[in-house]
């Protein structure tokens, strides 16, 4: 073979392991995010306890980067979570429900800001234990208005718990000793203490020999209750009618009933 040969050869070799190189470097390519967890992520709940009603939701913190609209979310929560009566209360827009899916698309779109979704009108679960959304799902769109791949970010777990109330009631029994009619002894107190871990209702029902006894009852104990631990007094005064049966023992009865 001729050396002019063996020189165009070795160029024309090396000409096509240039070409080859030159296009894996033009197959290098980039992605970007359109959105990102920008604090968190957290879920809190304006009730935690089991069974409450009407229990506002809150999932953030998204970002929305300058580049892209959100027009929506959507959520899967938990089985035995009554989403039925989901509401939009932040951002506003309208409500989808599927199953336990929630979703819900925005009257405005969101863009270079950050994203708590707030959905209200949920019932907690019966059992309590800790739970998981399992992931918000954000729906985007370019600036020019084409629709781009959902993205899926990861929410924080939450807390369901069962309600704790106690109630006791110092002394249990009160006796006024033997009265004539038209006598109007002291009044004897009652200390109730209510002990709870959300807001109670404590009702106060009277029942027995009402009228003979002229028995009335004023105080604190009756009526809406903070959570916490505080004691409640009421006074029980008796006033013996005319009327009443001589020797008859008269009794009343006392029923206090704390309700969440």
């Amino acid at each position: 073979m001729s050396d002019r040969r063996i020189i165009g050869e070795t160029l024309r070799r090396a000409a096509s392991t240039t070409a080859i190189l030159a296009l894996s470097i033009a197959l290098v390519t980039s992605s970007a995010y359109a959105a990102s967890v920008a604090a968190g992520p957290t879920t809190t709940l304006s009730d935690t306890f089991t069974g409450s009603t009407g229990v506002t939701y809150s999932f953030g913190t998204y970002r929305i980067s300058n580049g892209e609209y959100c027009t929506g979310a959507s959520l899967t929560f938990p089985a035995g979570t009554d989403v039925s009566g989901a509401t939009a209360s932040s951002p506003a827009g309208t409500v989808a429900v599927s199953g336990q899916t929630v979703t819900v698309t925005f009257t405005n779109r969101i863009r270079g800001r950050n994203l708590i979704l707030v959905i209200g009108g949920i019932r907690n679960p019966q059992t309590p234990g800790l739970y998981n959304a399992g992931g918000i799902t954000l729906f985007l769109t370019n600036p020019a208005g084409g629709v781009k791949p959902p993205e899926t970010y990861p929410t924080g777990d939450y807390s369901i718990v069962t309600p704790t109330m106690s109630i006791s009631i110092t002394p249990e029994t009160i006796d006024f000793g033997e009265l004539l009619p038209g006598d109007a002894p002291p009044p004897q107190t009652v200390n109730v203490t209510v002990s709870s871990s959300t807001p109670v209702q404590l009702t106060r029902v009277v029942a027995g020999d009402v009228t003979d006894l002229g028995l009335t009852v004023s105080g604190t104990a009756s009526g809406s209750k903070p959570a916490g631990t505080a004691t409640y007094t009421d006074a029980y005064r008796v006033a013996p009618t005319w009327y009443s049966e001589a020797g008859v023992p008269l009794a009343a009865s006392v029923n206090y009933t704390l309700t969440p």
